[in-house]
């Protein structure tokens, strides 16, 4: 059972997200897209999809994927997808391969973003009420790690966990990476289209070789 921490409600001193350096364009947003062949769209009337995601086709990519690249990317989700519950993030991939990754989380996103996974309120309740954080609406968070993806098996080695700007020990991290891996395991396979062959990261960019869906549509 998850005992009580309060000290995060009480201690958090900005929800300003950790700067990375990393600034993106539409630009790199187009570029991304047309080096891996991949079409974005949003569908206001999309609800009768699941979790108001539609994937449709699939085409192979061998690409180098830049911070910048990465970085639109992952903050298109958050203006294209209702349930997205994270924004303002920034990738940054050094040249030794750790990656960073910096953001807000958005805790009235992430009720519905939990059941759209599969879990409950009640599970989300729990993981909020253990960090004091129930009242909050928007969490800085930090990590950095390593990592690779293997014929769609996830390995990470995570050395920084912050949630609003305070460190989290190891000895709380440690022991669920395994779940973790094994969760981004089943969620690359549950997407239609999506296979990945090789995925690391070296010389500041991300090596994807694989499959993605041609299309994504998602409800706004």
């Amino acid at each position: 059972m998850l005992g009580a921490v309060p000290f995060f409600s009480k201690k958090i001193g900005t929800t300003k997200a950790r700067d990375l350096g990393v600034t993106y364009t539409e630009a790199d947003l187009k570029r991304v897209d047309s080096a891996v062949g991949h079409v974005s769209k949003v569908d206001p009337n999309l609800a009768a999809i699941p979790g108001e995601i539609k994937y449709e086709g699939q085409v192979k990519v061998n690409s180098k994927i830049t911070n910048a690249e990465a970085t639109a990317q992952v903050n298109r989700w958050y203006t294209s997808w209702e349930k997205t519950p994270i924004k303002d993030v920034q990738v940054k991939v050094a040249d030794n391969g750790d990656v960073e990754v910096s953001g807000l989380l958005l805790i009235d996103r992430l009720y519905d973003y939990a059941i759209f996974l599969g879990y409950t309120q009640a599970d989300v309740d729990q993981v909020m009420s253990y960090f004091g954080l129930i009242a909050m609406k928007e969490l800085p968070f930090y990590t950095k790690f390593t990592g690779t993806v293997n014929n769609n098996v996830v390995t990470i080695n995570v050395t920084t966990v912050q949630i609003a700007w305070i460190p989290l020990p190891m000895s709380m991290i440690e022991p669920i990476l395994p779940e973790f891996e094994t969760f981004i395991t089943k969620r690359i396979v549950s997407v239609p289209g999506l296979s990945v062959t090789d995925l690391h990261f070296e010389n500041g960019q991300i090596v994807f070789v694989g499959t993605v869906p041609e299309t994504t549509t998602t409800k706004p």
